[in-house]
Protein backbone atom coordinates (compact mmCIF):
# COMPACT_ATOMS: atom_id res chain seq x y z
CA UNK A 1 0.00 0.00 0.00
CA UNK A 2 1.63 3.41 -1.11
CA UNK A 3 1.27 6.93 0.36
CA UNK A 4 0.21 9.66 -1.62
CA UNK A 5 2.47 12.71 -1.60
CA UNK A 6 1.52 16.30 -3.22
CA UNK A 7 -0.19 14.46 -5.39
CA UNK A 8 1.90 11.24 -6.27
CA UNK A 9 2.16 7.63 -5.04
CA UNK A 10 4.86 6.34 -3.29
CA UNK A 11 5.24 2.90 -2.09
CA UNK A 12 7.37 3.09 1.22
CA UNK A 13 7.91 -0.37 1.99
CA UNK A 14 9.81 -0.63 -1.12
CA UNK A 15 11.68 2.34 -0.18
CA UNK A 16 13.10 1.05 3.46
CA UNK A 17 14.09 -1.84 1.79
CA UNK A 18 16.40 -0.08 -0.76
CA UNK A 19 17.70 1.66 2.28
CA UNK A 20 20.09 -1.10 3.81
CA UNK A 21 21.84 1.41 5.92
CA UNK A 22 21.14 3.20 8.86
CA UNK A 23 22.12 6.70 7.44
CA UNK A 24 19.77 6.13 4.66
CA UNK A 25 16.96 4.75 6.58
CA UNK A 26 17.44 7.64 9.45
CA UNK A 27 16.84 10.31 6.28
CA UNK A 28 14.04 8.21 4.61
CA UNK A 29 13.15 8.59 8.21
CA UNK A 30 13.11 12.66 8.82
CA UNK A 31 11.76 13.22 4.99
CA UNK A 32 8.69 11.34 5.71
CA UNK A 33 8.15 13.52 9.47
CA UNK A 34 8.60 16.32 7.49
CA UNK A 35 6.22 15.84 4.71
CA UNK A 36 3.57 14.64 7.28
CA UNK A 37 4.41 17.97 9.05
CA UNK A 38 3.88 19.71 5.75
CA UNK A 39 0.69 18.03 5.15
CA UNK A 40 -1.07 18.57 8.67
CA UNK A 41 0.23 22.57 8.49
CA UNK A 42 -1.56 22.75 5.40
CA UNK A 43 -4.30 21.12 6.46
CA UNK A 44 -4.92 23.70 9.64
CA UNK A 45 -4.09 26.76 7.38
CA UNK A 46 -6.94 25.32 4.93
CA UNK A 47 -9.37 25.13 8.01
CA UNK A 48 -8.30 28.49 9.72
CA UNK A 49 -8.59 30.21 5.55
CA UNK A 50 -12.27 28.63 5.78
CA UNK A 51 -13.19 29.87 9.11
CA UNK A 52 -11.85 33.39 8.12
CA UNK A 53 -14.03 33.38 4.89
CA UNK A 54 -16.78 32.18 6.49
CA UNK A 55 -16.94 34.50 9.26
CA UNK A 56 -16.56 37.78 6.85
CA UNK A 57 -19.23 36.31 4.42
CA UNK A 58 -21.26 36.22 7.62
CA UNK A 59 -20.34 40.29 8.46
CA UNK A 60 -19.29 38.98 11.59
CA UNK A 61 -17.96 41.27 14.53
CA UNK A 62 -13.89 41.76 14.13
CA UNK A 63 -13.65 40.63 17.58
CA UNK A 64 -15.26 37.89 17.30
CA UNK A 65 -13.78 36.60 14.44
CA UNK A 66 -10.41 37.29 16.18
CA UNK A 67 -11.60 34.55 19.11
CA UNK A 68 -13.10 32.02 16.95
CA UNK A 69 -10.03 32.16 15.07
CA UNK A 70 -7.80 32.02 18.46
CA UNK A 71 -10.33 29.14 19.46
CA UNK A 72 -9.31 27.27 16.71
CA UNK A 73 -5.63 27.87 16.93
CA UNK A 74 -5.76 26.84 20.26
CA UNK A 75 -7.84 23.78 19.32
CA UNK A 76 -4.92 22.94 16.34
CA UNK A 77 -2.19 23.39 18.01
CA UNK A 78 -3.53 21.95 21.34
CA UNK A 79 -2.24 24.48 23.04
CA UNK A 80 -5.89 24.87 25.19
CA UNK A 81 -4.69 28.01 27.28
CA UNK A 82 -4.37 29.82 24.08
CA UNK A 83 -7.69 30.93 23.34
CA UNK A 84 -8.34 32.31 27.28
CA UNK A 85 -5.13 34.49 26.87
CA UNK A 86 -5.71 36.36 24.03
CA UNK A 87 -9.84 36.45 25.63
CA UNK A 88 -8.34 37.93 28.99
CA UNK A 89 -6.93 40.47 26.74
CA UNK A 90 -9.65 41.47 24.47
CA UNK A 91 -11.30 41.46 27.77
CA UNK A 92 -9.21 44.00 29.20
CA UNK A 93 -8.71 45.57 26.35
CA UNK A 94 -11.31 46.14 24.43
CA UNK A 95 -14.11 45.28 26.86
CA UNK A 96 -13.18 47.43 29.59
CA UNK A 97 -10.82 49.91 27.96
CA UNK A 98 -12.59 50.67 24.88
CA UNK A 99 -15.87 49.35 26.16
CA UNK A 100 -16.35 47.23 23.17
CA UNK A 101 -19.60 44.70 23.05
CA UNK A 102 -18.85 42.03 21.58
CA UNK A 103 -15.68 41.65 24.23
CA UNK A 104 -17.99 42.50 27.11
CA UNK A 105 -20.90 40.15 25.98
CA UNK A 106 -18.38 37.35 26.05
CA UNK A 107 -17.14 38.16 28.90
CA UNK A 108 -20.79 38.26 30.64
CA UNK A 109 -21.19 34.32 28.79
CA UNK A 110 -18.24 33.22 31.09
CA UNK A 111 -19.09 35.03 34.14
CA UNK A 112 -22.71 33.59 33.30
CA UNK A 113 -21.25 29.96 32.44
CA UNK A 114 -19.42 29.95 35.90
CA UNK A 115 -22.01 31.54 37.93
CA UNK A 116 -23.92 28.40 36.79
CA UNK A 117 -21.15 26.10 37.83
CA UNK A 118 -21.26 27.17 41.23
CA UNK A 119 -25.02 27.33 41.78
CA UNK A 120 -25.12 23.83 40.77
CA UNK A 121 -22.34 23.16 42.98
CA UNK A 122 -24.31 24.93 45.79
CA UNK A 123 -27.05 22.39 45.89
CA UNK A 124 -24.44 19.12 45.93
CA UNK A 125 -24.81 17.64 50.06
CA UNK A 126 -21.61 16.91 49.91
CA UNK A 127 -20.41 20.33 50.55
CA UNK A 128 -20.67 21.72 54.71
CA UNK A 129 -22.16 24.74 55.29
CA UNK A 130 -18.84 26.80 55.59
CA UNK A 131 -18.35 25.62 51.82
CA UNK A 132 -21.72 26.60 50.70
CA UNK A 133 -21.24 30.09 52.15
CA UNK A 134 -18.39 30.51 50.31
CA UNK A 135 -20.09 29.53 47.19
CA UNK A 136 -22.80 31.41 47.73
CA UNK A 137 -20.32 34.30 48.29
CA UNK A 138 -19.35 33.54 44.81
CA UNK A 139 -22.45 33.42 43.37
CA UNK A 140 -22.93 37.15 44.85
CA UNK A 141 -19.95 38.30 43.23
CA UNK A 142 -20.77 36.83 39.82
CA UNK A 143 -23.85 38.51 39.86
CA UNK A 144 -22.24 41.85 40.78
CA UNK A 145 -19.53 41.42 37.78
CA UNK A 146 -22.57 40.56 35.60
CA UNK A 147 -24.53 43.91 36.35
CA UNK A 148 -20.47 46.07 36.36
CA UNK A 149 -20.49 44.50 32.98
CA UNK A 150 -24.06 45.46 31.34
CA UNK A 151 -23.53 48.58 32.98
CA UNK A 152 -20.15 48.96 30.76
CA UNK A 153 -22.20 48.16 28.03
CA UNK A 154 -24.82 49.95 28.53
CA UNK A 155 -22.54 52.92 28.91
CA UNK A 156 -21.06 52.08 25.27
CA UNK A 157 -24.75 52.63 24.00
CA UNK A 158 -25.73 55.61 25.31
Amino acid sequence: MGNVVFGKEFDSPHLHQQANNSSLRRAFNSLERKINLAEKKFGAVEILREKLNDSISLCKDPLEIVLEIAELIGDLSGEKNFYRTIQDQISTNYGKVLKNKVAIDKEIEIVTERMKKIEASSKNPEFDDDERRRMIFALERHKKEIERLESLKNAKAS
